[in-house]
């Protein structure tokens, strides 16, 4: 599903914040007439899976957290200096977000494609308009706290060993799957994306996850 702002979303948008997707992942759901769904959220959009299972809890059968920011340990004045400057960077330089692409969020193999890839996100980042939306994630509440508490269906948390988003990968892993009382898997050597980098071990995690669900 794209993001509010990105894909081929409309740019502009009153809110970009965790809790609005989740409503978006529940109206999805009713557009396509799904009644009960496992939402997975890598990144920004695990908090909004936590929620939208809080919220409806009829409609999800259970989550997958991929490297996703639930649980964080609680930043210090420098770390949220260094992260303010950074989503200043991010706004207004995709390179940026190549260059992060590039050398930091994959530590292990790269896709195939990668190159191509990380081009093309790099130019939709300069699509005219889209300062706003990258803006509007930037300054959101990435990491809400407390949201965890509201889920009762069966959860998964993945994690990269070699995460750059996070000083202890394993130790937010362990928060997040003690918050919700999930079964841990850390994929070794993989980086923010493991779906990407390493997809056969996050496959192999997230079907056996589906096989117990079923």
């Amino acid at each position: 599903m794209d993001l509010r702002g990105f894909g081929e979303s409309s740019i502009l948008w009153d809110d970009y914040s965790p809790a609005a997707i989740a409503g978006d992942v529940l109206a999805l759901l009713d557009h396509l007439g799904i009644d009960r769904a496992v939402l997975a959220g890598n990144s920004y959009t695990g908090a909004s899976v936590v929620k939208a299972a809080g919220d409806a809890p009829e409609r999800v059968a259970g989550i997958v957290l991929l490297d996703a920011f639930v649980e964080n340990v609680p930043p210090g004045a420098l770390q949220r200096l260094v992260v303010g400057a950074m989503g200043a960077l991010l706004v207004h330089s995709p390179a940026f977000w190549g260059l992060y692409h590039r050398k930091a969020a994959y530590p292990g193999p790269k896709p195939t494609d990668h190159e191509e890839y990380v081009a093309g996100l790099v130019a939709a980042m300069r699509t005219p308009g889209r300062k706003t939306a990258t803006r509007g994630y930037v300054r959101g509440d990435s990491s809400p706290a407390g949201w965890t508490a509201a889920v009762r269906c069966p959860a998964l948390v993945v994690m990269g060993s070699k995460d750059p988003d996070f000083g202890k990968p394993e130790l937010v892993a362990d928060r997040q799957a003690a918050a919700l009382n999930a079964h841990k898997v850390m994929i070794e050597g993989a980086g923010h994306y493991p779906m990407a980098d390493h997809p056969r071990a996050t496959a192999d995690a997230l079907l056996a996850f589906l096989a117990e669900l079923a």
